[in-house]
């Protein structure tokens, strides 16, 4: 069995932060897939006119292809209008963008070949209009904003998510929650698999946090508050600025201080935010760190928050929670589905800053309850590992081919009819 991998998100030249989350997993795939992996992830295409704005330059710049650990990795280039208006369409272009390579790859391909998308708009589009072309076996996973905001962006949208769910011939979600989401969505919706994201068991492990200061630099003295993830809206680090406030004043905790890891479109706001709250020296904005640091900022914290309005299943939670912080995060997505509010982490509600508050103050006094959730935190993320994920995904890979006659290019597809199920 050969694998293609097909994601917009997947670590770059001009930045290794992007997708990531595919990336461990495809690494984690290679060690159960006897036959070949190849990912394929596009760059919109920039011409030199665009290049006077950063983030065009950089998908000018960005590499062609790459081989790593016996993966190759293609980086084709596929149109991309600016607008939202638009978004919807960037599913066909994507198809057209990578049709003939994926085409080319499948001829050195001697047994079957599955395609793997990662989100449902726009490359679980493009993975279904490439099913219909190719007549290979098409899975997407489904991890979030997918389904819950991308699809209602316009009626178009949702007209498309619905084509390409009715066109995979399996789909995995990364929370029950998100399963629910998509059959209220879909028409006809494929068979269903959870298969939980994960966190490298090997990687994120706890250390002593003076070590893990030292290693950094830091020399903060102060309980260290922190959150990992990028600075948008959907992460909801507001409320936690506003919440550390609360902290501060209302209960003269002057012996804390709120690391932000990561960036985004919300960076200056939430600074000015911080300024505003008189928050200066007390919230320290680290901007985004290599992933291979990440274990280390998580073991210098003694709390670590992820107050959310909306997710699938973050990552970053297993991360910390393998490394013994204690986590307080908001009850969204698949978050409920690794903490156990109370035993293993506290859950909070969205936006509710004052409950937020109170949890971190609740972990800040209690130094025995902190070690107890730290230790009950990371013996519950034992089967959240991407070795776990890739061994699940695996069993999926070959139960679809199994339901697929010949052999690669030769498939017979899954009806789209529900009337013909």
């Amino acid at each position: 069995m050969d694998l293609i991998v097909l994601s917009k998100n997947f670590p770059r030249n001009y930045s290794s932060q992007i997708g990531v989350f595919v990336e461990e997993q495809v690494r984690a795939l290679r060690r159960h897939i006897d036959g070949s992996i190849t990912v394929v992830s596009p760059v919109p295409w920039s011409p030199r006119i665009l290049w006077f704005r950063e983030k065009w330059r950089e998908y000018g710049k960005a590499e062609r292809e790459k081989s790593e650990g016996g993966i190759k990795i293609y980086y084709p280039r596929y149109l991309v209008i600016p607008g939202g208006l638009f978004f919807p369409l960037q599913g066909f272009f994507m198809y057209l963008a990578v049709i003939f390579l994926i085409k080319s790859v499948m001829r050195s391909h001697r047994g079957k070949t599955v395609l793997h998308t990662h989100t449902i708009l726009p490359d679980g589009l493009a993975g279904a209009l490439i099913r219909n072309t190719l007549h290979i076996p098409h899975i997407c996973t489904i991890h979030g904003s997918d389904i819950n905001f991308y699809p209602f962006r316009s009626r178009l949208a949702l007209f498309l998510t619905k084509y390409a769910l009715d066109r995979c011939d399996h789909i995995i979600t990364v929370s029950h929650v998100l399963k629910e989401r998509v059959q209220a969505i879909a028409h006809d919706p494929a068979d269903f698999t959870i298969i939980h994201n994960g966190a490298d068991h090997e990687k994120f492990v706890s250390m002593p946090r003076a070590a893990a200061k030292k290693r950094l630099g830091v020399e903060e003295e102060r309980k260290i508050i922190m959150s990992v993830g990028n600075l948008v809206p959907v992460k909801g680090t507001e409320y936690l600025i506003r919440a550390f406030r609360r902290l501060v004043t209302e209960y003269g905790r002057d012996d804390i201080v709120l690391f932000l890891i990561g960036d985004g479109s919300e960076r200056g706001r939430l600074a000015e935010l911080a300024k505003s709250l008189k928050l200066g020296g007390k919230v320290l904005f680290c901007g985004r760190k290599p992933h291979e640091e990440i274990p280390l900022w998580l073991n210098i914290a003694d709390i670590f928050v992820l107050p959310s309005v909306s997710e699938g299943f973050p990552t970053i939670i297993p991360e910390a929670m393998m490394c013994g912080i204690p986590v307080v995060a908001s009850d969204v997505g698949g978050i409920s589905e690794i903490i156990c509010s109370g035993v293993n982490g506290i859950l909070t509600i969205p936006r509710d800053t004052e409950l937020i508050s109170e949890s971190i103050r609740l972990l800040l006094e209690d130094d025995s309850l902190r070690e107890r959730m730290a230790a009950a935190a990371r013996k519950a993320c034992g089967n959240f590992t991407w070795e776990d994920n890739a061994i699940k995904s695996v069993a999926v890979y070959k139960m679809v081919c199994s339901e697929h006659g010949g052999a690669a290019g030769q498939h017979a597809l899954r009806p789209v009819s529900g009337n013909s199920r």
